[in-house]
């Protein structure tokens, strides 16, 4: 595997999206099923019962609206595995 410095574009944008949630990319399946496991656990009375379940289905959307970053980092990372110790990767420099 090459040797990388930093992380890739699409997980620092998943890790500034969802701060409290996901620290690498293996939690992010995780860190959806939460969000559904909480949605689903709302009970679908009252006024403030709208609201959170609202609030909930919000961030699911704001999930799948990310998804395209996901699948990005999932990416960067395969190829960045195929790539032999010779190869040195430093990710997010700006030139």
């Amino acid at each position: 595997m090459a040797i990388f410095y930093g992380l890739s574009e699409s997980e620092k944008e998943l890790q500034k999206q969802y701060p409290d949630k996901i620290n690498n990319m293996e939690q992010v399946p995780k860190a959806f099923d939460e969000i559904q496991q909480e949605l689903d656990a709302i009970k679908t009375d009252g006024f403030f019962s709208s609201i959170k379940q609202w609030n909930k289905y919000r961030k699911i959307n704001k999930f799948q609206k990310t998804q395209l970053f996901y699948v990005g980092a999932l990416g960067e990372n395969k190829v960045l595995q195929e790539l032999d110790d010779d190869y040195h990767i430093i990710c997010g420099v700006k030139i």
